[in-house]
């Protein structure tokens, strides 16, 4: 009896250490089974799913498709429209997260654009991770948006042609239209970006040196106060003296609008020393005659509005201007002739004036010529020839001599 109790005390002691070692060996082969059955696949929700998929951050299978999206920053103006891939038009109303309307397909690319920019106010949105393909959802195209500002400003007194303005050395305007013109460069700038505005070409035909003014700064908002002032050219105002009798007397005085008096020696050029503005009027008259002759020097060409230098004005003092015209008929080929002149004129006409000097004379719009008075041989009076004097007669040659007074 001791000893078979001796056994059963030896069987109770032992069990329990067996049942608990089969109890652990149980858990660890149903937790190993467990683990061997633990599905792989989509257990980081496409956190790096995606490939090259612009790091984007959704979820999905590798099968697609995917939807294309980021957010927009910065925007106060209305009227952006992003693109994708040159179409699905998304018009954004505010900054915030976006979303193409249209999937593509896995391991398809996306491009996003800006098919529109911002207006009221105007700004200038740009895109970065703007391409990739896509392995997923993308979410992380970024539109960032900032204001941007227009460059101009007015011209005053522009009379020509050609000018040329710069922004910051490119940007070129060409600028039309004359007196105030007002301008504004086709690209405007970034807030916070500087401008310096210059002339690159300066206006022509009349030429005029024009200058700028608030031509540089920093665009925060925009530029309308650039000033380029342009100043009136002024012309000069000159002529030629012909006809007048060499020797001691031959210096007259000419005047420009009654003044900027000039004197004058000799058949030759001249220009007053004082330059008047653009359309101002000038008037060229004899202030003082000369003393070498007796007939006063008329001016032609004396007056009108100053559009270019002027240099037409004609002091004509009346001598040595005209050539004889009557050679064919020999009597007259001598000095000291006397007049002839018969109404109607004869068939055969030796109507012709008699010699004389200091004559008017000037031709009409159709090339005839004229001639009056003078000091020199009249008539013949029927009471014997007369010496020379004071002469009242006018003529008109268009080919032959007519007197066009006689009988009055």
């Amino acid at each position: 009896m001791t000893g078979e109790g001796l056994r059963r005390i030896t069987v109770r002691k032992v069990a329990p250490k067996i049942l608990l070692f089969a109890s652990f060996l149980g858990i660890a082969l149903f937790a190993s089974s467990c683990s061997l059955k633990r599905p792989t696949g989509g257990g980081t929700g496409g956190g790096t799913g995606g490939g090259t998929g612009g790091g984007g951050t959704g979820g999905g299978t590798s099968a697609g498709p995917f939807t294309i999206g980021g957010s927009v920053v910065g925007l106060t103006g209305s009227g952006l429209i992003l693109q994708d891939n040159g179409g699905d038009d998304l018009t954004i109303a505010a900054g915030g997260t976006f979303t193409f309307a249209t999937k593509i397909a896995s391991g398809s690319t996306y491009k996003v654009t800006v098919k529109a920019q911002p207006s009221t106010p105007t700004q200038n949105c740009s895109v970065t991770n703007a391409t990739g393909t896509a392995l997923a959802n993308v979410a992380n195209v970024q539109v960032t948006c900032g204001n941007i500002f227009p460059i101009g400003g007015t011209i005053s007194g522009l009379l020509g042609t050609g000018m040329v303005l710069q922004d910051n050395t490119k940007d070129n305007l060409n600028i039309s239209g004359t007196g105030g013109v007002n301008f504004t460069f086709a690209t405007p700038l970034a807030a916070g970006s500087a401008y310096a505005v210059t002339i690159l070409t300066q206006p022509a035909n009349p030429g005029q040196t024009c200058t700028v003014l608030n031509g540089t700064g920093t665009a925060n908002g925009p530029i309308t106060n650039v000033q380029i002032i342009c100043p009136q050219p002024a012309f000069t105002i000159g002529g030629s003296v012909v006809g007048l009798v060499p020797g001691a007397g031959n210096t007259l005085e000419i005047q420009d609008n009654a003044g900027d008096n000039l004197f004058v020696t000799g058949n030759t050029s001249f220009t007053f020393p004082t330059s008047i503005t653009n359309g101002s009027i000038y008037n060229v008259s004899v202030f003082l005659q000369p003393t070498s002759q007796p007939q006063p020097c008329n001016v032609f060409n004396y007056t009108g509005l100053a559009k270019a230098n002027v240099s037409d004005v004609l002091v004509d003092c009346q001598h040595n201007d005209w050539n004889w015209l009557s050679w064919y008929i020999s009597s007259t080929n001598k000095a000291d002739n006397y007049a002839t002149a018969a109404t109607p004129i004869p068939i055969q006409d030796l109507n012709t004036p008699g010699g004389r000097d200091f004559a008017m004379t000037w031709s009409d719009s159709a090339g005839h010529k004229w001639l009056f008075g003078g000091f020199g041989f009249p008539l013949l009076s029927p009471y014997g020839a007369q010496g020379p004097g004071l002469l009242n007669d006018i003529w008109f040659f268009n080919g032959v001599w007519n007197p066009t007074d006689v009988g009055q």
